[in-house]
């Protein structure tokens, strides 16, 4: 995007320098194709382009981004490599999965697709509660979803931690000290 943003003041570019509709289209494209170039994933690039330039991004330029990306895929594959990274990090070998690793994998990503829209119904619904409640639109509601979100959150990330129906607290923090000690 760089060498693209700095190409586009060159005196034959004053064309696309001097609209910026298309200096956005090709600086949106140049993005994904830097994101080809660097890791070899045009698919990526293409929704790395979308998540970075999301305030101007025309939805014409989708396929723009997504045909630049595999161009520049199929150059770069072509003369053998899977993109700049690989140069400083050289690839693993070829790792078989098995059977059952195959099948958890798949497991693993529908439980997280679940989770993940029953995270977003959450917000959307927290959202709406908050919209319809006008003591959660002052300044004292604000602080109390911000408090009980991290609550939330706290006791659903790290739920060890929090032995708040234990009585022997001396035992969860000699158990914590020594985990660390580890």
């Amino acid at each position: 995007s760089i060498i693209c943003n700095l190409m586009t003041r060159l005196p034959w570019w004053k064309r696309i320098n001097r609209n910026d509709v298309v200096k956005n289209q090709l600086l949106s494209a140049a993005c994904a194709v830097g994101v080809v170039l660097a890791f070899g994933a045009p698919i990526g690039g293409v929704f790395f382009s979308v998540d970075v330039t999301t305030s101007f991004y025309l939805v014409d330029n989708l396929w723009r981004a997504f045909f630049s990306s595999v161009i520049t895929y199929t150059i770069v594959y072509s003369v053998g490599s899977s993109g700049l990274v690989e140069l400083v990090y050289p690839p693993f070998l070829f790792v078989q999965y098995s059977n059952v690793q195959l099948i958890l994998f798949a497991i693993l990503g529908v439980v997280s697709g679940i989770l993940s829209g029953a995270f977003v119904q959450m917000l959307l619904y927290v959202c709406k509660l908050s919209k319809s409640s006008p003591w959660l639109m002052t300044r004292k509601g604000a602080y109390f979803k911000a408090l009980i979100i991290s609550a939330l959150i706290s006791f659903t990330a790290f739920p060890s931690n929090f032995r708040i129906f234990r009585n022997d607290v001396k035992y969860t923090l000699e158990a914590v000290s020594y985990t660390h000690l580890r």
